[in-house]
């Protein structure tokens, strides 16, 4: 209802305005408060959980603590993704997107993900990222009718298929999403190169806007915001970046089995903030991850390398 009335121009600027005073206000609560909704949230999965056949495959029982649940990875759920049946998971099978991952760490997989959190982390997460994007340090620079240029991977990848159900639930009606979601890649940067007088703030990759953008435009151009993902290649570029868009990059963490956990950092270019209700979050060192060496968010030392463990 509210996405149909902000359809509306007048009525529109009126709820984004509402809505940019009180962007961030779901991540300024003490990390106790988090920590608590987190746990409650987890012990009704937990219990839900109990009847299905991972949660027997867990050894999920209601006297069980989170903390004892042993440490999973792909393997483990495969067999339940490529034949589900009706007693694997929480919900009814028709409830769940089969989303294909990148590859980017081997082969391509299918993972089966609620479309429940897909639409929960678009209402509760996209928006502020959206907001941190548009971000100068100051204020949120947005307007209504911007126009946001996404190069996302179409579906079955995460991206294309939170694009596609953001579109059709007119999740963000106050932008112009730009361009069509299926369009090839190729075609994409294309279309930067031609509109982008026309482009508000992008999400694209470093490397794409370096060799490929850069080269062809040749001439500064003017973003109120750019969120790129491989941030080794934004760090690299980061000056030439700010000089050709006329923005600081800033990036987000997200894969296909946390979904989109993150927003972007306003205080630290290429930082992210991991969003709590997107479940329980704890690392370990890269090159060991067994359970006992987890830590919590606010244990992690800086200068070295995590793995990101997922429980939710």
């Amino acid at each position: 209802m509210l996405e149909r009335l902000m359809e509306n121009p007048a009525i529109g600027k009126f709820i984004l305005e509402r809505l940019k005073a009180n962007a961030f206000d779901s991540f300024q609560i003490p990390l106790s408060k988090a920590l608590e909704i987190q746990e409650k949230t987890l012990n009704q999965k937990l219990e839900r959980m109990e009847k299905t056949d991972i949660g027997k495959k867990l050894g999920i029982c209601r006297e069980i603590s989170f903390k004892e649940l042993p440490q999973t990875t792909y393997d483990f759920y495969a067999p339940f993704y490529e034949n589900p049946t009706a007693y694997s998971f929480m919900y009814p099978l028709n409830e769940y997107a089969a989303i294909k991952t990148s590859g980017t760490t081997g082969n391509n997989k299918i993972f089966l993900i609620p479309r429940k959190a897909m639409r929960k982390a678009l209402r509760e997460t996209a928006l502020p990222v959206i907001f941190a994007l548009f971000h100068d340090g100051q204020k949120i620079t947005m307007e209504y009718g911007d126009t946001f240029y996404l190069n996302l991977g179409p579906a079955p990848y995460l991206s294309g298929s939170m694009f596609n159900m953001g579109s059709k639930e007119k999740r963000a009606p106050f932008l112009n999403l730009v361009p069509n979601i299926n369009l090839t890649y190729k075609e994409k940067v294309d279309y930067f190169i031609l509109n982008h007088k026309k482009i508000d703030a992008a999400w694209i990759l470093a490397s794409t806007i370096v060799t490929q953008v850069m080269p062809k435009i040749k001439e500064p151009i003017k973003l109120k915001g750019i969120i790129v993902m491989d941030d080794l290649v934004a760090k690299t570029h980061k000056e030439d970046i700010i000089k050709f868009t006329g923005t600081i990059p800033k990036t987000c963490y997200s894969s296909t089995e946390t979904v989109s956990p993150t927003i972007p950092s306003i205080q630290h270019s290429m930082g992210f903030i991991f969003d709590p209700r997107r479940g329980i979050f704890e690392f370990a060192p890269y090159e060991k991850t067994q359970q006992e060496e987890t830590v919590g968010l606010d244990e992690v030392q800086v200068g070295k390398i995590w793995c990101c463990l997922l429980i939710g």
